[in-house]
């Protein structure tokens, strides 16, 4: 019943919404809505949720700061690491669950590596850190589990990233490299996913990046080339390929083919600009959920229309330097400039004629005769510019 009246809330939000923040309030009570708190007094073992899991067996796995929970519906059994017991799991404080293809349940933790349950004899496995062995798991704080579509399975950490090779029972390590084509840009994986082409994306502290399971290969985007933030929570593969991401600056959705990223703001909906690790999830039906520090977001990507408009832009300031000379009249209608040798500098503001949501709008610029690529600003909108050798140039 719960889980019927719960698909149909959700259908319910995305027909009301385009990107909204959703919240339940306990003081409007609705006949529609049957909420159920679980805590200590049924048998959970903390009341702090660190990751919540649904197996093909249909039992409730919740991850806590003190000992891993399974429901069944009626109780709960709990399980925590025991001194004496090789078998049990390696640390109750619980990071990450996830279940294989081959409905293995693995369990990350915090400080005690990443263990996994075999639920027939009912053992925990558990896979450590040994600093004298470049096979053994990279930290013993696990982030992030997720499979590729070639089954293998990939572990992120607070030091590195690891490739399980359950034939030999190790682990491969990546870490970052003089050579970044062999290492992410950052050491701390906050999140992992896999898409259907067969990449790793990684979420790090220093942006996102893919990993080419064919040619071995890594591939860094950062703010430099259009992510509005380089501190990445949570990546969702939506069902026409793009990549959702959240982090400490709103959402964005990043197409692969062509490497763009188009930002989403408050302003659209989002939340908050900050969002929270891993609280992430996408529905059967391709709905994908964020949560962040003001509630989450709850949207139908399918129905979110591309913005192929491009706005207009105005020069709203101009001076030359040392001069203090100023012309906003001959530059906004596309005249030209005489500069002195004397003059050094000169300084340009600009603006979109779009005001929905300024922060969303990214500016890049290009003097033509000096310069062959574009220079990207992010959203900074003003420039100022030394003046080059003698010449004719187009800005």
């Amino acid at each position: 019943m719960a889980t019927r009246m719960a698909a149909s809330l959700v259908w319910w939000l995305i027909g009301l919404f385009f990107i909204e923040s959703v919240s339940l309030k306990a003081d409007e009570p609705s006949d529609n809505i049957f909420v159920q708190s679980l805590t200590l007094a049924d048998g959970l073992s903390h009341n702090t949720i660190t990751d919540i899991l649904q197996d093909r067996q249909g039992f409730m796995w919740f991850g806590t700061q003190d000992g891993l929970n399974r429901y069944d519906g009626h109780q709960f059994v709990v399980y925590k690491t025991e001194r004496r017991n090789a078998y049990s799991i390696g640390s109750s404080h619980i990071t990450v669950l996830f279940e294989d293809q081959q409905e293995t349940l693995w369990i990350g933790t915090a400080g005690g590596g990443l263990s996994r349950f075999d639920r027939k004899i009912n053992r925990f496995f558990r896979y450590v850190n040994d600093p004298q062995d470049r096979t053994s798991l990279s930290h013993n704080t696990v982030t992030a589990i997720t499979q590729d579509v070639a089954g293998q399975l990939w572990v992120g950490t607070m030091d590195g990233l690891n490739l399980f090779d359950p034939g030999q029972d190790r682990f491969q390590q990546f870490h970052t490299s003089a050579d970044p084509a062999k290492g992410p840009e950052n050491d701390l994986i906050t999140c992992l996913t896999c898409d259907r082409a067969g990449h790793v994306w990684l979420g790090t502290g220093a942006g996102l990046d893919r990993f080419d399971t064919v040619s071995g290969v890594f591939t860094h985007f950062s703010e430099q080339d259009g992510l509005p933030n380089n501190m990445i929570y949570a990546i969702q593969e939506d069902q026409s390929g793009y990549l959702w991401l959240s982090s400490n600056r709103g959402l964005c959705r990043f197409d692969p083919g062509t490497t763009q990223f188009r930002y989403f703001g408050p302003a659209t909906g989002v939340q908050d600009l900050e969002f929270n690790a891993g609280a992430s999830l996408k529905t059967r039906d391709g709905v994908l959920l964020f949560g962040g520090i003001n509630g989450f977001n709850i949207f139908d990507p399918r129905k979110i229309p591309d913005n192929i408009s491009v706005p207009d832009m105005a020069v709203t300031r101009l001076r030359v330097l040392p001069r203090q000379w100023s012309d906003l009249g001959t530059i906004a209608n596309g005249g030209r400039i005489d500069l002195s040798y004397r003059d050094t500098l000169f300084e340009i503001e600009f603006a979109v004629l779009n005001y929905i949501d300024p922060t969303a709008h990214r500016y890049a610029y290009k003097l033509v005769g000096l310069h062959d690529d574009w220079i990207d600003l992010g959203n900074k909108n003003a420039l100022t510019l030394g003046i080059p050798v003698p010449g004719a140039y187009t800005l």
